[in-house]
């Protein structure tokens, strides 16, 4: 049987009394770490070392989701609620903890109440609710056998480059190279694309520094998001000016 232990009970006395009787020499249980918010709780109860979670009544964030998402964790969560306060003690009951003690009840009970959680959770399935737990698959690409190997690995299409240039000062250059771009796209090429920019030299050549790329009906940055490729050569035109 696990024996860990997790508290949050921002600090308050009886959260003090129960870390200080485990610590003794052959305690039973172990607190393996002093939660400060619920989402510390949940972090520590994925990680599989821990057997019941101990948690204050004005825990923030504390809520079905997280006492649900901590049972399917194999966790089981015992509440503290003040012993005069039973708005506190029906609000854990709300949200799922069935396993309440009183903050005066001292560490012994705080004790018996989470080996009796713990026994619970063992003795009934805690199936994980729906959303409640992320599925890290999810996250995963596609697997081999569902997708195209053979288109996967095709070779990007090829375009062809018309190019505008001119030297420093001379007019026209933009406009030239935006009407060749327009009615590219005007004759069926949906892909042509404008390319602006300036000359500056790198390592004794001139080479193309472009500023954006202005496909026509919009302008995106440079390295921005491509349009999606067709998979096949389209005669696209990139008109650099």
């Amino acid at each position: 049987m696990n024996t860990g232990l997790l508290t949050a009970g921002s600090g308050q006395s009886w959260e003090n009394d129960l870390v200080a009787a485990l610590d003794r020499p052959g305690s039973p249980m172990t607190v393996l770490r002093r939660c400060v918010d619920i989402g510390d709780v949940l972090a520590i109860a994925t990680t599989g070392q821990a057997s019941v979670a101990i948690v204050s009544a004005d825990l923030r964030r504390l809520d079905t989701e997280a006492v649900s998402a901590l049972r399917a964790s194999g966790v089981a969560v015992v509440g503290v609620h003040p012993a005069a306060d039973d708005r506190a003690r029906v609000r854990l009951e709300r949200i799922g903890i069935s396993t309440l003690v009183s903050d005066d009840a001292g560490s012994t009970a705080l004790l018996e109440a989470a080996r009796a959680a713990v026994a619970d959770l063992d003795g009934r399935p805690t199936p994980a609710p729906a959303g409640a737990m992320s599925d890290p698959r999810r996250a995963l690409p596609p697997r081999a056998a569902d997708t195209d190997l053979e288109g996967a690995f095709a070779p990007p299409p090829k375009g062809r480059v018309v190019a505008v240039w001119g030297p420093t000062g001379a007019p026209g250059r933009t406009t030239v190279a935006t009407g060749i771009a327009t009615e590219s796209a005007r004759v069926g090429n949906p892909h042509a694309a404008h390319r602006r920019g300036r000359l500056r030299r790198r390592g004794g050549q001139r080479v193309r520094s472009a500023r954006r790329v202005t496909r026509v009906g919009r302008s995106v940055p440079v390295g921005g998001q491509r349009p999606p490729r067709s998979g096949r050569d389209d005669g696209a035109v990139l008109v650099a000016g």
